[in-house]
């Protein structure tokens, strides 16, 4: 491949990703104003990392490298401060976006 395109589009989502995370936190700021910045920052690149990892799992799941059950399981456990809704609607979207 063009290492140009690579180089470029690597970088132009990187720019994207650092852009949704401070729109995240932005919006989870304003939502929660009582919550500290801390707290704040953690949720949002928590939420960011859920997102990630529930696409790497999915296009896995497509390929049939692991099974939908042990995703859900991975989710749960390196995410266990999200309700199950939250991980298995996370996993679900990753999953239909994926196809």
């Amino acid at each position: 491949m063009n290492d140009a395109l690579m180089a470029t589009a690597y970088q132009t989502a990187r720019e994207n990703y650092k852009a949704a995370e401070s729109a995240t936190f932005k919006l989870l700021d304003s939502t929660f104003a009582a919550e500290q910045f801390d707290t704040i920052h953690q949720a949002s690149q928590r939420g960011m990392r859920l997102h990630v990892a529930a696409m790497e799992l999915a296009q896995k799941v497509w390929a049939r490298t692991i099974s939908y059950e042990k995703a859900e399981e991975i989710l749960r456990n390196q995410f266990t401060e999200f309700p199950d809704s939250t991980r298995q609607k996370a996993l679900s979207d990753s999953y239909t976006d994926t196809r």
